[in-house]
């Protein structure tokens, strides 16, 4: 507390996923999350650490610039406050607007179209495995819905095929949990 209170300029960074993941998609909460009142209570503690003087404030979501922004609305204080959506590819600056975006790097989307049409084969032979194409700067497999073992092994394999597809082009291939 010492060290907050005697700093001119402190940075706090907020995954906003899990602030409002159990409000707005309570299916999807974490087991044992804790659970503020509202997403208004949400909005009004963090606008009161934005507005502390000495504050920057910067919220990190995997969700897109759009859904933010209906999360958010217009609500108060928010130009204040730094966001970056999709994991960091898009981003606005504290003191900018929430209709003002910017991009890390323009990305040709080639490698979307190599890379749906791989991850849709392994769709088609994976029962209750979907594709999750709503953002500009990624694409998902999903296998949480298929036979453990199977959506498994698929998944590497997939995961051996992009990296191989897409070797040219510049994107990363990443695996996450499922």
């Amino acid at each position: 507390y010492r060290a907050y209170a005697t700093a001119q300029t402190r940075l706090i960074v907020a995954d906003i996923d899990l602030l409002l993941r159990p409000i707005l998609f309570p299916e999807k909460a974490l087991e044992g999350s804790a659970m503020l009142a509202s997403k208004r209570e949400i909005f009004k503690c963090l606008q009161n650490i934005a507005e502390h003087e000495g504050n920057v404030l910067f919220l990190l979501s995997s969700s897109t610039p759009d859904e933010i922004r209906r999360w958010f609305g217009e609500g108060p204080g928010l130009d204040r406050v730094g966001i970056a959506a999709e994991d960091g590819y898009c981003y606005k600056w504290p003191g900018s607007p929430m209709d003002r975006w910017d991009v890390r790097t323009e990305v040709t989307q080639g490698w979307k179209d190599v890379a749906h049409g791989l991850m849709q084969e392994y769709t088609d032979r994976t029962n209750g495995s979907y594709i999750e194409d709503d953002k500009v700067s990624s694409i998902t497999w999903h296998w949480d819905r298929a036979n453990p073992e199977f959506g498994a092994l698929q998944g590497k394999e997939l995961q051996n095929h992009l990296l191989e597809m897409l070797a040219h082009f510049p994107v990363h291939v990443v695996r996450g949990k499922q």
